[in-house]
């Protein structure tokens, strides 16, 4: 290695530190291109490229690269379909909860099952799954449209 590598290398690395990634690295690959082997500047090298890959990949996920911005009527047919999701869910939960209070949540009901004209027996609790999934669901829209549209407006 000669003297005048070491001090490149040297500058190379001090405009790093300063943040010149783009200098240094073409700093360091004229070094290479000179001397193929040199390992101070092979390791300096891939220390800038993954930063400057880290740094863009950072910036990819601050800018919200990977999905489309939100329209104003997009969040409001998001908003309105999550209320109303949740209040569905409250109105049948209502009528389920009051039947439950009154004749225990285990109490099992007779229920018809199609056209065939089975029947079934089913705790009132079984009755609660549609409103919970729905009430879910409805929380869902509105927390991920509240932070997609949050992030948009950063």
């Amino acid at each position: 290695m000669r003297r005048s590598d070491d001090s490149t290398i040297q500058r190379a690395h001090l405009l790093y530190l300063r943040g010149d990634k783009q200098q240094a690295r073409e700093l360091l690959e004229d070094i290479l291109r000179a001397e193929p082997q040199n390992r101070d500047a092979m390791n300096l090298l891939n220390e800038i490229e993954m930063e400057m890959v880290e740094d863009v990949l950072e910036e990819e996920r601050r800018a919200g690269s990977m999905e489309e911005p939100l329209d104003s009527g997009q969040i409001l047919g998001r908003g309105l379909t999550g209320t109303a999701l949740i209040i569905l869910a409250i109105l049948t939960a209502f009528p389920i909860i009051k039947m439950g209070m009154e004749n225990g949540f285990n109490t099992e009901i007779l229920s018809n099952l199609g056209r065939g004209g089975g029947r079934g027996r089913y705790p009132i609790h079984f009755l609660l799954v549609f409103p919970t999934v729905s009430f879910l669901a409805g929380i869902f829209i509105l927390l991920t449209t509240y932070q997609r549209a949050r992030a948009q407006s950063e």
